[in-house]
């Protein structure tokens, strides 16, 4: 007999929680009891799974007594500070905070890149940035066979993964656009609406946002390699879900382009897509609900036998975060 779990998803209500929620069905997850719980309350006070109705509560000590599994899906200060007490008690918790990704002591784990990190950490585990999880199934099959020395990358960063406000007030710019009147700024300082906007967040001395800092430290710990030197530039685009990146590489050992895709077409988690000819290539807006990356256009850089250039496109939501939490709680219960 299967043995099944008491789970607590926080963060339920915001767009990474509804897919965890639908991932956990789909995947038919051994759930007992599922307790959905948010912060505070701004929107659903229930939710359906597997065909029942659950009460949304508010993230407090006491719900989460009797769980076995926690998933934290917000980064509010104080759902860091119930996620420690969570394993202090001895429950199962997967976080998705940096805060949580960037301490010495926790796993950040992608299931097809770095499953050995798991080891005997049962207890706490840390699922990257979007973009991470995406990046690092199409790098580290390579990285395997010939080594990297330098990653240069422009991230091509949807609505949703800033959450339903920036997604709703990308709706209502569009609208406003279309209807003839200039969109109001928005939470970014900027409209988003038929734009681009290159920067987001507080930056560094060298001018890297919080973000592209907060990245290019989780790309180095899942690859185990802190050598990387990367170069990362995100840009907000105006879609609301999907991402994409374009990528350039130099290894440390030549390898062709031809080689890259025989790589890249037996990667656990990739699915190369690169027919030009038949303008088959990866775009954002086809990847929704995919549970691999897609990668295609891989060419070699001009005159330079140790670089090549790739392209990208995942589900930043599902595949890049809710379907990784997931896979990682299965590995915690193996």
């Amino acid at each position: 007999m299967v043995k099944k779990y008491n789970l607590a998803l926080v963060g339920v209500s915001n767009p990474l929680g509804k897919r965890v929620l639908k991932v956990l069905e789909k995947r038919n997850f051994p759930v007992n009891v599922l307790r959905p719980l948010v912060t505070r309350h701004l929107g659903e006070r229930s939710v359906t799974f597997n065909k029942a109705d659950y009460v949304v509560d508010v993230l407090s000590k006491s719900s989460l007594k009797g769980m076995d599994i926690v998933f934290f899906t917000n980064e509010e200060e104080a759902s860091q500070e119930l996620s420690s007490l969570a394993v202090e008690q001895g429950m199962k918790v997967i976080d998705n905070s940096p805060q949580c990704c960037l301490q010495e002591d926790v796993p950040l784990i992608v299931p097809e890149v770095n499953p050995e990190m798991l080891g005997s950490h049962k207890k706490l585990v840390a699922s990257p940035h979007p973009l991470v999880t995406l990046l690092s199934l199409v790098l580290k099959p390579i990285y395997n066979r010939v080594g990297l020395k330098r990653i240069v990358v422009s991230y091509y960063q949807p609505a949703s993964e800033k959450g339903e406000e920036a997604e709703k007030e990308l709706r209502l710019q569009v609208k406003d656009f279309l209807g003839g009147e200039r969109p109001k700024e928005d939470i970014r300082r900027r409209f988003l609406a038929f734009n681009l906007i290159p920067f987001g967040g507080n930056s560094d001395q060298e001018g890297n946002s919080q973000e592209e800092a907060i990245i290019t430290q989780e790309i180095k710990k899942v690859i185990r390699d802190p050598s990387l030197i990367i170069s990362l530039t995100v840009i907000q685009v105006p879609l609301f879900s999907g991402s994409s990146a374009s990528v350039n590489i130099e290894t440390k050992k030549e390898i062709k382009a031809s080689q890259a895709k025989s790589i890249l077409s037996s990667a656990s988690g990739v699915e190369l897509i690169d027919r030009i000819e038949e303008l088959k290539y990866p775009v954002p807006l086809e990847t929704e609900g995919k549970e691999d990356v897609l990668v295609g256009r891989v060419r070699q850089s001009e005159k330079i036998n140790n670089c090549l250039d790739l392209w990208i496109a995942g589900d930043n939501l599902y595949k890049g975060s809710a379907l990784n939490m997931v896979q990682i709680a299965e590995m915690m219960i193996a």
